[in-house]
């Protein structure tokens, strides 16, 4: 099971942003009162998101050289936040600690999706990528992913008198349910 260690704050999947584009003249539609031009909206992801999602297919795609897309995936996935100082006292376990706060459990695992969807050398979209042959992504489509498992902590303590912790990471592991050396056991259900 290749597993991959992204190193950072935890990041949860952004919202897709639209943009109003004025001024083509040769587009069909309505046009703009003030150009004269026709009025054409634009949808892009933010840039945070699309870096967050080129360095998980980076890191996994490094992982996973020499093998085709996995057919049938279970996903599992780590995020460890940073503990908040008010959880340094006393009572507070030293390891780790379940977390309730942002990013969301479902963000975190569609940012994760969408990263494994993007080709392992460029990060680029299937439609974006220029590299040579096809894009390589680590699944094909999220439709493959027959478990996923998301799990959400605060870091461990290093220190209470210096409320210090270990830094936050995600952890991602991709495991193939269907290829060679696969555990046939895992497809049955329990």
């Amino acid at each position: 099971m290749p597993t991959a260690f992204l190193a950072g704050e935890p990041k949860g999947k952004g919202r897709p942003r639209s943009t109003v584009v004025r001024g083509r003249p040769d587009l069909p539609g309505p046009r703009c009162p003030w150009c004269s031009g026709h009025l054409a909206i634009s949808h892009y992801t933010p840039a945070d998101t699309e870096e967050a999602e080129r360095r998980i297919a980076h890191q996994v795609g490094t992982l996973m050289r020499g093998r085709g897309p996995i057919q049938l995936a279970e996903v599992r996935i780590t995020s460890v936040s940073r503990r908040p100082l008010r959880l340094f006292r006393k009572k507070d376990p030293i390891g780790l600690m379940l977390a309730g706060v942002k990013p969301d459990a479902d963000n975190v695992g569609k940012l994760v999706l969408d990263g494994l969807q993007r080709c392992r050398h460029c990060g680029e979209t299937k439609r974006r990528c220029r590299c040579p042959g096809q894009a390589l992504p680590v699944i094909q489509d999220d439709q493959r992913v027959a478990r996923l498992y998301v799990e959400r902590y605060y870091s461990e303590i290093e220190d209470r008198r210096t409320q210090t912790g270990k830094p936050p990471r995600t952890i991602i592991a991709v495991d193939d349910l269907e290829g060679p050396g696969a555990n046939r056991r895992s497809r049955t259900r329990r």
